[in-house]
C-alpha cells in the first residue's frame, strides 16, 4: 500500500463523518415526526372522547331526569292540571340548572315551570317538528340549537321526553339545557384558538357551537370545502357524519398542517369535530430533537477532532514503517546486485522498534510470542504500567510525559538480561516483559527489585518529578498457555495493584479475579 494512498483512506473516512452525523440526524428528525403523528392521533382520540364525554354526560343527566319525570304519578297524572304539574318541576329545573323545564298535554299545549299563575291563553308546540316526532313515535327527542323562549332569543338545547298512558302519548315533559353550558364545556378543552379547534354539528352537520364563533350557523360541509383535503373528498366525509361514522382526515389549511378527527356524541345525532395543529405537537417534542441533535454533532466533532489527531499521530508510525520497506525493497533490488545486508537489517530492526522507547512494538511481541513460549519451561509475564502519566502530561507537558516513558522502559530493558526474553511497548503507558524464569521465587525477588528501580524522578527543563509504576504478574503455563491469556490475566493482577494503591506489584489469583 502506498503511503499517499494510506493517507486518502483516511481522508476518506473522516470526510464522511459528517455524512453519517447528517444521516443520523436525519434518521432522528423522521423518528420525531413519526413520534409526533402517533402522539397526535393518540391525544386527539383521547382529547375527542374526553370532550364527547362531558357533553354527553350533561344531555344524559337531563335524559334521566326528564324520564324520571315523565314516571312520577303526579307528573303523568292528566286529572291534575298542566300548570299544577309543571310548577312541580321547579325545584328539578333549579338543581339541573336548566333554561326550562316545561309540560305539554295531550294537544302539545305548554306550561313552563316559571310560570306564576295559570295562563290565560294556551300556546301550543304542535308546529315544532322535534314535537310532532315525539308525539307520533313515542320516542325522545334531542333538538339541535335554536332561539327559544318567550323572546325567541335565547339559544338552547332541548331534550323531549314523552308521557306515555296505555302505551298512547298524552303529554311530554322537556328541558332545555343553556347554550352556554355546552360552549363552556369546549371553551375549557381548547389549548388555543391557533393550535386546535372543535366544532359541535348538529342532525343536519351544521355548526352549533364551536370556538370560531364566526363558524356557527355555517354548514360544516362548506368550512371543510375551503381547505385542502389530503387523503378524503369533503363529500365523503360530510356524508360520513350525517351516518354517525367517525372519521379522521389531513387537511392543508392557511400554510398549516392540521389533523381532524370526529366522534358522535352518544345519545344524540350530534357530532364532534376536533381539529389540531401538526406542527403544535412537533413544538412538544422538539426540545428533545434539538437535544439529541447537538449530542450527535458534539459526538461526531469529537471523533473527527480527537480521531484525527489519533490518526495523525500513529499515521507518522506507519509512514516511517512504509518507509522502510521501501528502502529496504530499493536494497533488495539493486540493478548491481550489491544489497547491503547489513543495511537491511539496520532498517528492518529500526521498523519493527517502538521510535519513542526503542522497544519492540506489539506487533513484534505477539509475532515471536509463540516460539519463544514453546522454548521455556518456566516463564512469567510482566504487565508494567506507568502510574499517573495522563497526571505528568496534563502538568508537565506532553514531553515531559515522553521524557517520563523513556526512563521508564529503560528501568525494564536494563532488568531484561536474557537475550531470549521480549520486552515491548504494548499501548500508551503500558509494557510487557515476556521473560523465562527459574523458579516463581527468584523472580519475585526480581519484581520486587523492579518495582523498586521504578520508583525513580525525571527532570523536565526546570521541573523535577517522581514517577512510578505499577505490575500484575502470570507465570507459564500455570495460568495459561497462550499470551493472550497471560496478558489478559497479567491486567487483572494489574488492576488489583492499581486499587491497592499503585507503586506495586501483584501475582494473577484466580480468587481476587473473580
Amino acid at each position: 500500500m502506498k503511503k499517499n494512498a494510506l493517507q486518502n483512506v483516511f481522508k476518506f473516512v473522516f470526510k464522511y463523518i459528517w455524512l453519517f452525523c447528517t444521516l443520523l440526524v436525519m434518521a432522528e428528525v423522521l423518528s420525531t415526526l413519526s413520534a409526533a403523528n402517533i402522539l397526535m392521533k393518540q391525544s386527539s382520540r383521547g382529547v375527542i372522547e374526553s370532550v364527547s364525554g362531558e357533553i354527553s354526560g350533561r344531555v344524559d343527566g337531563v335524559l334521566r331526569l326528564l324520564q324520571g319525570l315523565s314516571k312520577e304519578k303526579v307528573i303523568s297524572d292528566t286529572t291534575i292540571s298542566l300548570f299544577e304539574r309543571a310548577i312541580l318541576t321547579k325545584p328539578f329545573q333549579d338543581s339541573y340548572g336548566l333554561y326550562m323545564i316545561a309540560l305539554t298535554d295531550e294537544n302539545v299545549n305548554v306550561i313552563s315551570a316559571n310560570e306564576t299563575e295559570p295562563p290565560k291563553e294556551n300556546t301550543s308546540l304542535a308546529y315544532r317538528e322535534y314535537m310532532q316526532n315525539l308525539y307520533k313515535s313515542g320516542h325522545y327527542q334531542i333538538t339541535d340549537a335554536f332561539l327559544a323562549g318567550a323572546d325567541h332569543k335565547t339559544v338552547n338545547y332541548t331534550i323531549a321526553v314523552p308521557i306515555m298512558k296505555n302505551e298512547q302519548v298524552v303529554g311530554s315533559v322537556f328541558g332545555s339545557i343553556y347554550f352556554s353550558d355546552i360552549q363552556d364545556i369546549i371553551d375549557r378543552n381548547v389549548v388555543s384558538n391557533k393550535l386546535s379547534e372543535f366544532y359541535l354539528l348538529g342532525q343536519t352537520n351544521v355548526i352549533m357551537a364551536g370556538n370560531d364563533e364566526t363558524l356557527i350557523g355555517q354548514s360544516y360541509l362548506n368550512v371543510i370545502q375551503n381547505v385542502y383535503l389530503l387523503n378524503k373528498n369533503a363529500t365523503a366525509i360530510n356524508e360520513g357524519m350525517l351516518n354517525g361514522i367517525s372519521c379522521t382526515n389531513w387537511e392543508w389549511d392557511d400554510g398549516s398542517l392540521w389533523y381532524t378527527t370526529s366522534q358522535r356524541i352518544e345519545n344524540t345525532k350530534w357530532t364532534l369535530v376536533y381539529r389540531v395543529e401538526y406542527s403544535s405537537v412537533i413544538m412538544l417534542l422538539l426540545p428533545g430533537l434539538l437535544f439529541k441533535v447537538l449530542f450527535y454533532i458534539l459526538l461526531c466533532s469529537f471523533i473527527y477532532v480527537f480521531g484525527s489527531k489519533y490518526i495523525k499521530r500513529n499515521l507518522k508510525e506507519v509512514n516511517l514503517l512504509l518507509d522502510k520497506m521501501t528502502m529496504m525493497q530499493k536494497e533488495l533490488f539493486r540493478s548491481d546486485n550489491s544489497a547491503n545486508f547489513d543495511n537491511i537489517l539496520e532498517i528492518t530492526r529500526d521498523g519493527l522498534k517502538d521510535q519513542l522507547t526503542g522497544l519492540y512494538t506489539r506487533t513484534v511481541l505477539f509475532n515471536r510470542c509463540d516460539e519463544v513460549l514453546e522454548a521455556m519451561h518456566l516463564g512469567a509475564v510482566l504487565f508494567i504500567d506507568l502510574d499517573d502519566l495522563k497526571k505528568i502530561n496534563d502538568h508537565f507537558g506532553h514531553h515531559a510525559g515522553d521524557l517520563a516513558l523513556q526512563k521508564f522502559a529503560s528501568i525494564i530493558k536494563k532488568f531484561n538480561s536474557n537475550e531470549n526474553d521480549i520486552v515491548a511497548r504494548y499501548g500508551g503507558d503500558e509494557f510487557i516483559l515476556l521473560m523465562s524464569i527459574e523458579s516463581k521465587n527468584q523472580i519475585e525477588k526480581q519484581i520486587i527489585s523492579l518495582t523498586e528501580s521504578l520508583n525513580t524522578s525525571v527532570t523536565s527543563g526546570n521541573h523535577t518529578f517522581d514517577i512510578h509504576g505499577s505490575i500484575g504478574v502470570t507465570f507459564y503455563p500455570e495460568n495459561g498457555k497462550t499470551l493472550e491469556e497471560l496478558v489478559v490475566k497479567a491486567d487483572l493482577a494489574l488492576y488489583n495493584a492499581k486499587h491497592h494503591g499503585k507503586n506495586r506489584y501483584k501475582l494473577f489469583d484466580e480468587e481476587s479475579a473473580k
